[in-house]
């Protein structure tokens, strides 16, 4: 049996997660349109490896505070089959049923929120013949007990 690590955006889906979901949080009122120039710029910091992710999942997550945890699942769950689901590679799907036939452990990443990606992931992993599981926290600062490699 293989690892065989897959990245979900601009991978195995045509776009950034992310950068669908805060379009689709815009298109579905959840959050204002004027906040779409700011998503952009920041997107394009990430992209350079410029920007602080604390900033970014503060600024994203600003239009969903103070809303039901339910309702915001019933969006996110929505994004994955309407929004995500179709952009979905089939030469990447593909890959992951290969690998699910030869008996391989698939891992899917992302920098996108685990609100976000685990709706997108448990479907995909299940058409790979695994179940998705806990998705990881991003570490983007050394942990104190962390041990730094040269």
């Amino acid at each position: 049996m293989a690892l065989a690590l897959f990245d979900l955006d601009d991978t195995l889906l045509d776009g950034d997660s992310a950068s669908l979901w805060f379009e689709y949080m815009v298109a579905h009122k959840l959050a204002p349109a004027n906040m779409l120039t700011k998503e952009e710029a920041m997107m394009a910091q990430y992209y350079r490896g410029e920007l602080a992710m604390e900033a970014y999942m503060d600024f994203t997550l600003q239009p969903l505070r103070g809303k039901p945890v339910a309702q915001i699942q019933q969006h996110c769950h929505r994004f994955a089959d309407e929004v995500a689901a179709p952009r979905l590679f089939a030469e990447g799907l593909a890959q992951l049923a290969w690998h699910r036939d030869q008996g391989d452990e698939i891992v899917l990443i992302s920098a996108s929120g685990e609100h976000i990606v685990q709706p997108i992931a448990d479907p995909v992993q299940s058409c790979a013949g695994h179940r998705a599981g806990a998705t990881a926290r991003l570490l983007y600062r050394p942990h104190p007990g962390c041990v730094e490699l040269s």
